[in-house]
């Protein structure tokens, strides 16, 4: 009996290690077409659900829904958009409801999973440019990667001691006295 309700205790710790991420987001798709593929030929691939990620450029608070302009990035494992200095341009992801744009703001990385639902002209400042349009079914808003602060080593062996296993940098000055 106490086995029973350890292994029911197990199951519920090892229950809160599940990732977060949706499935949709976290799978890729068997033919997930290119931005630079649906921008050549929109009317051939209007329809097609899509994963796509990036880093967040703008949004725009409509009546009845958000729009999240977005610079595409490659996505790398679980679907998170990789820190690249290129992409292949820029969509807008239409959200349904209100989304806050301080939570929502610049740089910040989005992986979603949509249709693309057609394409619209704007502009990169002064430039125009034809923004393909996802209707967003899911989407994923990935938390900020902090830096990890370096260690400090401290001098002269405080800390572990001169002659500790711990001593740092693999460099042991008083072997050779």
């Amino acid at each position: 009996m106490l086995w029973k309700i350890s292994f029911i205790i197990a199951i519920f710790i090892l229950e809160g290690c599940a990732s977060q991420v949706p499935s949709t987001i976290r799978e890729s798709l068997p033919k997930n077409p290119s931005l630079g593929a649906v921008q050549n030929n929109i009317s051939h691939y209007q329809g097609t659900r899509v994963r796509w990620g990036g880093a967040i450029a703008g949004i725009q608070n409509k009546e009845k829904s958000t729009i999240i302009e977005v610079v595409a990035l490659n996505l790398g494992d679980e679907g998170r958009p990789k820190e690249e200095d290129s992409s292949p341009g820029r969509f807008w992801a239409e959200v349904d409801g209100f989304l806050d744009s301080t939570i929502y703001r610049n740089n910040r990385k989005i992986t979603i999973y949509g249709t693309v639902k057609g394409v619209e002209g704007g502009h990169i400042g002064e430039h125009a440019y034809l923004f393909p349009v996802i209707q967003v079914d899911t989407y994923y808003l990935w938390e900020t990667v902090k830096a990890a602060r370096p260690y400090y080593y401290p001098p002269y062996g405080f800390g572990y001691g001169l002659y500790s296993p711990y001593y740092y940098g693999g460099f042991y000055p008083f072997w050779n006295w």
